[in-house]
């Protein structure tokens, strides 16, 4: 494989998330497929619920992805009818405090990167959409302060 045709492929996942999501083993077959120990995946947690449309069982993708992962990418989502609606980290529908020990027992030292798109939503849970209005910056900060203390909770705090 050229290193163009790798690119691509590589470009493919980012843009074509549902074609990676459809099930769990996909992720990792495609980088053991790969086979280099210099390409790992970002792998975006939030991006892996909705994409599947809430089918892949995010704790089993994530045992599975983290061997593979250089960073982990994280945003919760919450269903409000038949929208999703970002919130902080931990106030969700994601189940973060397990995945974390999943993360803390697995690959500790996998760092962690915070998305907090809350002036984003996703009406008919299609692709996101930006609200016209935007956020308080106290309820940003507010809501930066709940992520984080999800983030570094238990015993995060002292192995991060």
């Amino acid at each position: 494989m050229n290193r163009l045709e790798l690119s691509w492929r590589l470009k493919t996942l980012d843009t074509a998330p549902t074609a990676c999501c459809r099930t769990e083993p996909a992720f990792a077959v495609l980088l053991e497929k790969i086979g280099s120990r210099f390409v790992r995946a970002n792998y975006d947690i939030g991006n892996a619920f909705t994409y599947s449309n809430e089918a892949i069982n995010v704790l089993s993708d994530l045992r599975i992805a983290l061997p593979y992962c250089a960073h982990l990418h994280v945003k919760d989502v919450t269903a409000d009818d038949h929208d999703w609606r970002f919130t902080a980290i931990g106030d969700g529908d994601l189940r973060y405090g397990a995945a974390f020990d999943v993360l803390d027992t697995l690959a500790p030292e996998v760092p962690i990167g915070i998305e907090l798109p809350l002036r984003l939503s996703r009406p008919g849970r299609g692709d996101p959409s930006r609200r016209s209005e935007r956020v308080p910056i106290h309820e940003i900060r507010q809501a930066l302060s709940r992520s984080l203390r999800t983030v570094n909770g238990g015993t995060r705090a002292t192995t991060r």
